[in-house]
């Protein structure tokens, strides 16, 4: 028998707060009354611990007599979203909260309390009944002498969606929150300390700003998780159509990356606008490498459009469910719902997996560690929770796509010579390292270095990738070595030697005055 620590997941979904804890955890007992996302949590980890129905009417005998470690609730959201009626926690959807934490309360009149206590939930809780929703939380979790804390993370740290999220902590007697002296301005924004403001003395007495969070990166974009050979695009009318639906400005950004021939992704939903007094709908895209944020696939503009640009082309469709969950950090190995609005509805109700992850590994200090007693939990199908959302195969197809050459920045400093009389030859294979940029007549190379495939001083250039350390440092380490030696064999064969950085591209003038000196 292994020593794991404990917890109840209420709301469970398709268990992504489960994956997120990940195999140092053990579930004791989940919940939800969604019979399609029961439905895949059953296929993903079997239903030995999975209670389907309202948690209003589960009774206290349904949960385990085992005191657990944590208890995670990531309740509806619906009624305090900016983006629906905000109705507020006394809503029906919402307001399920009351009825999950009447089994809180339970617990702990049974001397079986959590030693923490996880809500997750929309940003818009801070703000919705003027704040006075989040204030009830708060001070329900403070009558039950629990320390709190709370603090906003976006999905975008981990995954390429824009996805930010509120987690209110409960830390019991036995758990100790790292706390800091002041609100950390990353994970406090100014809507959350507004929000604490508003709390009664009381509750404010029991209230720890949590120590500023090290920092986390993502490693891919929203164009390394569609699948640019998808069969279901639309057609040139349909794309035609929509694009025709966005105005001056974003035709304008979407034109000039066509002329870049870049291959690139955009993220795009459909919005009803007001202008010049009359209603317009709109489509609104983004071109920043992320997705917006995953909604719930009620009505009709709240499923994404993904833009795609290649080849000085575009192409539009409707997001898969399978690149929704890989924006919420499902592996390609989770088993989804087979209706594809079941899908998307998982997808865009749960909590992002590496968030969860990450959150964890902030908190594993809080609990104590206690003896599973509940035996080994059967399951169908075991996920692994990493924060690398692809399969090794799906992963070594998006390296093997990352271009050695003819890179956006080469072929902007390659125009840039050109337009000052410079002639050149290409990746020269008779020379060491076959340079990017070669000058017979000045016998003078370039090398076009990405700051972070070679190891540069700058910024990205010293950033660890947090998955796959070892292989990543050493690899990189590899690169250098590998310059070096090219370096001193063109220095041997009486070539001068020009290394380009990445972060020196963004203003071509001073590479070109370097290149022409």
């Amino acid at each position: 028998m292994t020593h794991q620590k404990t917890f109840l997941e209420f709301f469970a979904g398709g268990g992504m707060a489960r994956l997120g804890l990940g195999d140092s955890w053990c579930c004791l007992f989940a919940n939800d009354m969604d019979p399609q996302k029961c439905a895949s949590y059953r296929a993903n980890f079997g239903d030995d611990h999975l209670i389907e129905g309202d948690v209003s009417a589960l009774s206290p005998k349904d949960l385990p007599k085992q005191r657990a470690d944590l208890v995670w609730g990531s309740f509806p959201c619906q009624d305090l979203s900016l983006a629906g009626a905000r109705a507020g926690m006394k809503a029906k959807r919402s307001g399920a909260f009351f009825g999950f934490w009447r089994h809180v309360e339970n617990l702990h009149q049974q001397g079986r309390a959590p030693r923490l206590i996880a809500l997750e939930n929309v940003t818009g809780l801070l703000s919705s009944n003027e704040g006075r929703d989040f204030a009830v939380i708060c001070a329900s979790l403070a009558a039950l002498d629990y320390r709190i804390s709370a603090m906003v993370l976006d999905a975008r740290a981990f995954t390429p969606q824009s996805r930010p999220r509120l987690f209110i902590l409960g830390f019991g007697p036995d758990a100790t929150p790292a706390e800091a002296a002041s609100p950390n301005e990353v994970t406090s924004p100014l809507a959350l300390r507004d929000a604490y403001q508003m709390l009664p003395p009381s509750v404010k007495k029991q209230w720890a700003w949590m120590a500023p969070t090290p920092g986390m990166q993502r490693n891919i974009r929203l164009s390394d998780i569609i699948d640019w050979h998808a069969k279901d695009w639309h057609t040139k009318e349909q794309t035609d159509a929509l694009l025709s639906m966005m105005n001056n400005t974003q035709r304008a950004r979407l034109d000039a990356i066509i002329r870049n021939g870049a291959r690139r992704a955009g993220a795009a939903f459909r919005r009803t606008r007001s202008e010049d007094g009359k209603t317009v709908q709109r489509l609104e895209a983004r071109f920043d490498g992320l997705a917006g944020c995953l909604r719930t696939p009620a009505g009709g503009s709240s499923r994404q459009i993904i833009i795609a640009i290649e080849n000085g082309a575009v192409r539009t469709r409707l997001i898969t469910p399978r690149e929704a969950a890989r924006l919420m950090g499902l592996r390609d190995d989770y088993i989804l719902p087979t209706s594809a609005t079941a899908a998307l509805k998982l997808c865009g109700d749960g909590v992002c997996v590496p968030v969860v992850q990450w959150r964890d590994h902030i908190d594993a200090s809080a609990g104590t560690t206690a003896r599973c007693r509940c035996g080994v939990t059967k399951r169908v199908h075991t996920p692994k929770p990493r924060t690398d959302v692809f399969t090794p195969e799906k992963r070594s197809e998006i390296m093997r796509a990352v271009k050695s050459r003819d890179t956006k920045p080469e072929v902007a400093l390659r125009k840039a010579l050109f337009a000052l009389g410079y002639r050149y030859r290409l990746n020269v294979k008779t020379l060491p390292g076959k340079p990017d940029i070669v000058f017979p007549k000045y016998r003078t190379v370039i090398f076009m270095h990405g700051c972070f495939w070679h190891g540069h001083s700058c910024k990205r250039g010293k950033r660890v990738p947090k998955t796959n350390t070892d292989y990543w440092v050493e690899k990189i380490a590899r690169n250098k070595a590998r310059d070096r030696k090219n370096t001193a064999a063109l220095k041997k064969l009486g070539w001068r030697v020009i290394t380009i950085w990445e972060c020196k591209l963004k203003d071509l003038d001073p590479a070109t005055i370097a290149i022409r000196n």
